[in-house]
């Protein structure tokens, strides 16, 4: 007889399912149960949620970057409330009006600085900011370069 709990069901669902929340809630949990078949199916099927762009353009870029974050939060085991409100802002007001509010909100801190420990700081948003300056307020830029600036700083500074 099979011990293996069966996830069929589970899965026909994250198949059938469209909405970000729901699958990002499967994720999570998934995560939190070491049900690795389940969160990597949301995850998968979160990824075909994400809109297609023009490699190299900013669109591309931002959904890169978003699809990076989650990952990094989901191996971490950390929430991703903020990263779900962060997709709703980009289909509905687009990636831009996104990125504004993640950067200047630092609604991402934890990533960010993980990111850049990690030597991936062309990964953040803050990178992106920069990448595509044209596309953001001075503000926001000069934000944004700042801190890649310290945590670049931090990262070299003897200890």
């Amino acid at each position: 007889m099979d011990d293996e709990p069966d996830y069929t069901r589970i899965l026909l669902s994250i198949e059938a399912c469209q909405d970000i929340d729901r699958l990002m809630t499967f994720a999570g949990n998934a995560q939190k149960r070491n049900v690795p078949i389940v969160r990597d199916a949301a995850l998968a099927k979160i990824e075909t949620l994400i809109p297609v762009y023009k490699e190299g353009s900013f669109e591309f870029e931002f959904w890169e970057m978003f699809t990076a974050y989650q990952k990094t939060l989901f191996a971490n085991g950390k929430p991703a409330l903020k990263l779900n409100e962060t997709w709703e802002l980009a289909i509905n007001d687009g990636e831009v009006q996104a990125l504004n509010d993640w950067v200047g909100n630092k609604t991402q801190a934890w990533v960010f600085e993980y990111l850049t420990r990690e030597g991936q700081i062309d990964k953040t948003a803050e990178n992106l900011v920069l990448k595509f300056p044209k596309k953001f307020t001075s503000d926001l830029s000069v934000l944004a370069n700042t801190r890649i600036q310290m945590a670049s700083e931090l990262l070299i500074a003897p200890t």
